[in-house]
């Protein structure tokens, strides 16, 4: 299987289903709260469910989910394509990228639906540092994203403190293999 992504900062298409909706994390001091899966830099977020009545309450509760933070002043950044070529037949879905203001970071919690076994590294880090991570993770679109979300930040007043630069492990990524042998 193969996949590629499309990038479009145009806004989302009326006909189109959200099959994932994801967000840069940004702090008041400027940094980049990034989720850390198998060792690289994440989006968090996830699939809306049947419950959810709109993108904003799936982007809540994937987000306090998968990082264990709350968030507020979300806003739409643009959508990808995620093209999969699964044995010759083309599957595409769109994807909602969007920036979100950290207003609360909890203590490390198992994501429930890896059944609890896997808490996922947390990290803040400066921008360039986030930048960085990003684009190894997601290529172009990584960079993309970052420029994107500073961007809406800064227009939005998410920034209210003084600037960091100093990255901070927040907690390391734990897999406790030893919850499926039962």
């Amino acid at each position: 299987m193969s996949e590629r992504y499309i990038w479009h900062e145009e806004d989302f298409p009326a006909e189109g289903e959200v099959a994932q909706i994801q967000a840069v994390l940004l702090t008041a001091d400027g940094r980049v709260l990034v989720r850390i899966k198998n060792g690289e830099a994440r989006l968090a977020g996830g699939r809306p469910e049947l419950e959810d009545t709109s993108l904003e309450e799936t982007l809540r509760r994937e987000v306090l989910e998968e990082a264990n933070v709350e968030i507020d002043k979300i806003a739409y950044l643009g959508y990808q394509e995620a093209i999969s070529d699964l044995d010759g037949e083309e599957e595409v879905a769109l994807q909602s990228r969007m920036v979100a203001l950290v207003t609360e970071i909890l203590s490390a919690q198992p994501d429930p639906d890896s059944d609890n076994t896997w808490t996922y590294g947390r990290e803040l880090l400066p921008r360039g540092q986030a930048t960085a991570a990003y684009v190894k993770s997601f290529g172009e679109i990584g960079q993309i994203l970052i420029d994107l979300a500073y961007a809406r930040a800064e227009e939005l007043g998410y920034f209210t403190e003084t600037r960091s630069e100093v990255a901070e492990v927040i907690n390391p990524e734990v897999r406790d293999r030893r919850a499926h042998t039962h």
